[in-house]
This record gives C-alpha cells, sequence and structure tokens, in this order.
C-alpha cells in the first residue's frame, strides 16, 4: 500500500503540472512577503529616524497582508485540488485505505510543494534584499535572518495540510458513493 501511494502522489503532481506550478509559486510569494516582512520589521534598527520607522512598518504590515492572502489562496488551492480527486479517493477508500493513509497522502505531496514553494521562496527573499540594498538602503533596511526559514516551511506545510485535509475528508466521504454508483 505504501508504494501505491508514493506513485499516487507523485502521479499526482505530474499529471496536473499547472496547478502544481500554481501552488508552488503561490506558496512561494507566501513565504517571500513572510520572510521580507520579518526581514524589514527586524531591519529597522534599535534608533531608527521616523521616517525609517514609518516606512518600515508600513512596509513589513502590507507584505504581512500579502503574505496572509497567499497562503489563504495555498489553502484553497490545495482544498480544490483534492476534491477533484473525489473519485480517485473514493476507490482507495473503499479499497480500504485508512483515514491514516490518506493523512499521509495529504502530508506527502503538502511536503513537495512546501519544500519546493519555500526554497523559491528563499530565492526570491534574496532578490528583494538586493534589490531593497540597492534601490532603497536610505529608507528601509532587509534583513535576511535564516531562522525565519524553517519558520516558512512550517507555515507553508501547515497551510497545504489545513486546505489538504478538509478537502480530503469531503473528498473521501463523497467518493466512496460515487466510486460506487455507476455513471457514464
Amino acid at each position: 500500500m505504501e508504494a501505491m501511494f508514493n506513485r499516487l502522489v507523485v502521479e499526482t503532481l505530474r499529471t496536473r503540472p499547472l496547478q502544481t506550478a500554481g501552488c508552488v509559486a503561490s506558496c512561494a510569494l507566501a513565504c517571500a512577503a513572510l520572510q521580507s516582512s520579518l526581514g524589514i520589521y527586524f531591519g529597522i534598527g534599535p534608533s531608527p529616524s521616523m521616517q525609517r520607522l514609518m516606512i518600515g512598518l508600513w512596509t513589513s504590515g502590507l507584505l504581512l497582508c500579502v503574505a496572509l492572502i497567499a497562503f489563504f489562496v495555498v489553502a484553497l488551492e490545495q482544498y480544490v485540488e483534492v476534491r477533484e480527486r473525489t473519485h480517485d479517493y473514493g476507490i482507495l477508500k473503499v479499497l480500504g485505505a485508512s483515514t491514516r493513509d490518506f493523512l499521509n497522502l495529504q502530508a506527502r505531496e503538502s511536503f513537495l510543494i512546501a519544500a519546493s514553494g519555500a526554497a523559491a521562496g528563499i530565492v526570491l527573499t534574496f532578490a528583494a534584499h538586493g534589490i531593497v540594498t540597492l534601490a532603497f538602503s536610505r529608507y528601509m533596511a532587509l534583513s535576511v535572518s535564516l531562522w525565519s526559514l524553517p519558520g516558512a516551511l512550517l507555515a507553508s506545510f501547515c497551510v497545504l495540510m489545513l486546505g489538504g485535509v478538509v478537502g480530503a475528508r469531503t473528498a473521501v466521504r463523497d467518493g466512496v458513493e460515487e466510486a460506487l454508483s455507476y455513471q457514464k
């Protein structure tokens, strides 16, 4: 059963490349916005000028809102992606898959998407660091801290799992009925 779930995860990501790429891109944007928000907040410094403080706090708050919206989009994408596989989940349930199997399936898929999205988010964060350093060094600083990288990966994974588990619950329930019914 383990090998079947490994193949199912890989096959799902491979056969739906646009949905996977969209989810990875949203995850990357969310991670980059979260890391940049924290980087600008902590880059303000101990005794900034009033102008630097206001620009830093406003930008940090705006990026935090962008991160929250992007994480919501990631969860929604994962929910829709799982709901599209209602028939597959119903067949797996009829064949004897347990709730733990579905959680394991979601965890694997979520980790693959979150890891690639967080890696792309790290690249975007360092690109933003370079742009801020070159263009806006007088008004704000973006300090990229390494402790926020695992936090962004964990946040991405948790949001993907939330969307996936909620979608899987309804997909399994509706999928059993759909798998047992005869439709052309």
